[in-house]
């Protein structure tokens, strides 16, 4: 094919020219972006449509003032700071800057520029972005808050990422288990830092550990009672919920946990509160039904070994039979002002065994010392039973002294003018001990057991030092002693040599039933 026939066959096409003024100027016509001229003296010089639709103004209005003046007061002073960059920059560099445009409606709109000058002008495309702004701005609002209601909770609260892994935990939540910042459990595991074994102490693998299966599980827990450990090694009983979260890279999880110690507390002393209130009714019942019953522990004489007396020691017998220790319903009596009660009860079973010649020591309460009728009421059981007063000690604690040591003093003098006994009990625990000694009419010091079981122990010198002291004193003032809880023949020859007169204790005897013990050991008159 000829070039000639091959030119027949593409015939030429001829396009127009278009001005190019003409298109750029169509361009800058049609641009949804705010396109414009000012110049150097701070006045719009050429304004494309997309400022009216934009911001309201006519191009017109926006050119009769300075721009300045459409500025947010708050952004005048950025804006002007732009401005003097600008006039020092080169022809090719663009500055960017953001500042807030009033309307005509007197709103303001939020506008990024990127402006370029010359000698001659400012060149400047601007464009509105109020709706991402506020979006941005909502989101940081609701970031703040929600960042100041973490900070300000007192809650412990974490977040695992999908590999289990601490990536953010709260003040209250350092603080709680001990550390000094979030930057010591960021990264970790909650299994490995605070969460490794049950509440009984066992450890146990991470596998088995609820918190960490929440993202395997992908489904909330609560737990009532559980338990962190603190830095510093000690334990935190907590309370925590758990949730999945949907994180970018997979499933982590989000725990709320709280310390439950007040917590724990507050209902021990009410479950206590609870069941000292059903005590109450169960002494009332006892005391009507004579379900009060004495047990009797031997008090030996160290130099030949021989029962001298035996103390009388209150139990009571449930209904199925059960024998109660004195120490679960007495504080309940003393506390509800059963103890009265309670202690006269004592002393009339007491006084059956004394009057069938039995030496017998009996307890007596605080709140009976102080009852002004006390020492009447003893003398007319003494002889209502035909009991011999010198076979019956009177046993006080020093607490019994301190609620009104004037009234316990006109007791104890009244009782020993009928010729009973009386013995300071637990003596050497409390620190007026030895000033009661200058005043009360006492015939025995009972040395609390404190000093004795330790005799051969780690305190051995001191308690050594206490009991010597005690039977010095004791025999300067014509009084007899004897040590409280002896359990074993080598603490019985430290009492024995230290010069201690009488000794009670496991060695010898537990309580028993006083009917039990009583008819095999008989005053010698």
């Amino acid at each position: 094919m000829t070039p000639n026939r091959l030119k027949l066959l593409t015939p030429e096409r001829s396009v127009a020219p278009v001005p190019t003024a003409s298109l750029s100027e169509r361009l800058f016509e049609m641009s949804l972006d705010m396109l414009g001229t000012a110049s150097l003296d701070g006045f719009f010089t050429h304004l494309n449509p997309a400022w009216e639709r934009t911001l309201g103004w006519t191009d017109r209005q926006l050119m009769a003032e300075p721009f300045i003046n459409f500025v947010h007061p708050d952004d005048v002073a950025e804006t002007l700071e732009r401005s003097r960059e600008l006039a020092s920059a080169s022809g090719t560099e663009v500055i960017a800057f953001v500042n807030r445009y009033r309307t005509s409606s007197s709103e303001f709109r939020w506008i990024k520029w990127d402006v370029v000058s010359d000698d001659t002008a400012l060149y400047f495309v601007a464009r509105d972005f109020t709706d991402a702004k506020v979006i941005t701005m909502e989101r940081d609002q609701d970031a703040s808050v929600m960042q100041g209601v973490l900070e300000s909770i007192a809650d412990g609260l974490y977040v695992a990422d999908s590999h289990g892994e601490i990536t953010f935990i709260n003040p209250a939540g350092v603080e709680l288990l001990g550390y000094d910042s979030s930057d010591e459990l960021i990264g970790h595991s909650p299994h490995e830092a605070f969460h490794h074994t049950h509440l009984n102490g066992l450890a146990y693998p991470i596998e088995e550990c609820a918190l960490a299966n929440v993202r395997i599980n992908r489904e909330p827990i609560h737990a009532d009672e559980d338990g962190f450990w603190r830095k510093d090694g000690s334990s935190m009983p907590v309370s925590y919920s758990s949730a999945p979260v949907l994180l970018h890279d997979g499933i982590g999880s989000v725990v709320a946990f709280r310390d439950i110690t007040e917590r724990q507390s507050r209902e021990l002393h009410e479950r206590r509160a609870l069941e000292a209130l059903s005590w109450v009714g169960r002494i009332r019942d006892a005391l009507e039904e004579n379900r009060l019953t004495l047990y009797a522990q031997p008090i030996v004489e160290v130099a030949t070994g021989a029962t001298v007396q035996h103390e009388l020691l209150v139990r009571l017998i449930a209904p199925d039979g059960e024998v109660v220790a004195p120490g679960v319903f007495l504080p309940v009596a003393e506390e509800h002002g059963l103890i009265r009660d309670i202690d006269r009860r004592v002393f009339e079973l007491a006084l059956v065994h004394a009057a069938q010649g039995h030496p017998v020591s009996i307890n007596v309460s605080g709140e009976s010392i102080s009852e002004p009728g006390l020492f009447r009421y003893v003398e007319d059981q003494l002889m209502s039973h035909g009991v011999d007063p010198e076979l019956v000690i009177f046993e006080i604690t020093e607490t019994a002294l301190v609620r009104n040591e004037a009234v316990a003093q006109v007791f104890i003098e009244s009782v020993r003018r009928l010729g009973c006994g009386v013995a300071l009990d637990d003596f050497g625990t409390g620190y007026g001990s030895f000033r009661y000694l200058k005043h009360l009419p006492v015939n025995v010091l009972k040395i609390d057991q404190e000093f004795v079981r330790d005799l051969d122990g780690e305190a051995a010198m001191v308690n050594r030092h206490v009991v010597e002291a005690t039977v010095t004193l004791a025999r300067g003032m014509g009084q007899k002693t004897v040590a409280e809880g002896v359990e074993t023949e080598s603490i019985l020859a430290i009492v024995r040599e230290l010069g201690v007169d009488y000794a009670q204790g496991y060695l010898f005897a537990r309580p028993v039933p006083a009917e039990h013990a009583l008819p095999s050991i008989r005053k010698t008159r």
